[in-house]
């Protein structure tokens, strides 16, 4: 059974995601958060003594679920396993789409959280290529047809899954489809696949592809 002390630092968590989310950081005040996890500032700044902890234990909080997912893809990165772990992770960055929303301005109010950040795009990015390499062994992709071809398509391809949501909200349109962010993450990959890729492909979009 959990105890108290277990479960409150995880309920100010909640309460400022949801906050963050709904209003920004900088403009979310301390009591509010605690108004909203039902407990007094004195019990909030016991836990976390600022905004600046919260938030930045709210971006471990993420990139652990991230970790586990990308692990978890690692180990088998077949295309079928990547096309069902994706849509997962984007749903990750819409649970903690304040990082997201207005990056700029959360880096440019906690510049420890931009170290963090560079120190993970670079782990994400060298997933995306490992998952390319393994492709290439496995003969889905083609080899790479010139040094570095691969490590850029990975960095185009996290650009893309990445900033998703920012370009979405800039064009308007709706944050809660997050299937044409996997749809345009293999239409990147397509023009690298061999025949026994387009086929693997056939079968995840077989509407798409035919």
């Amino acid at each position: 059974m959990e105890t108290a002390r277990q479960t409150t630092p995880q309920r100010i968590l909640d309460a400022a995601r949801e906050l963050f989310n709904e209003q920004g950081v900088p403009t979310t005040p301390l009591r509010q958060i605690a108004s909203k996890a039902g407990m007094s500032i004195g019990q909030l700044s016991y836990h976390f003594p600022s905004r600046d902890l919260i938030t930045e234990a709210l971006f471990l909080e993420m990139e652990e679920q991230r970790r586990h997912l990308l692990s978890s893809v690692q180990q088998a990165p077949t295309f079928e396993h990547i096309h069902a772990t994706i849509l997962p992770i984007l749903q990750l960055n819409q649970k903690y789409r304040f990082f997201f929303a207005e990056p700029m301005e959360v880096l440019r109010h906690y510049p420890e959280l931009s170290k963090l950040q560079q120190k993970y795009v670079k782990k994400h990015i060298a997933y995306i290529r490992a998952m390319l390499d393994y492709s290439v062994g496995v003969g889905n992709v083609e080899p790479e047809p010139f040094p570095e071809a691969y490590q850029h398509l990975a960095e185009r391809v996290w650009m893309m899954l990445h900033f998703w949501m920012l370009q979405e909200a800039v064009r308007g349109r709706s944050l809660h489809k997050p299937e044409s962010a996997r749809l345009a993450m293999w239409e990147m990959v397509y023009p690298h696949f061999t025949d026994k890729g387009r086929k693997k492909y056939s079968a995840l979009y077989p509407k798409v592809a035919a």
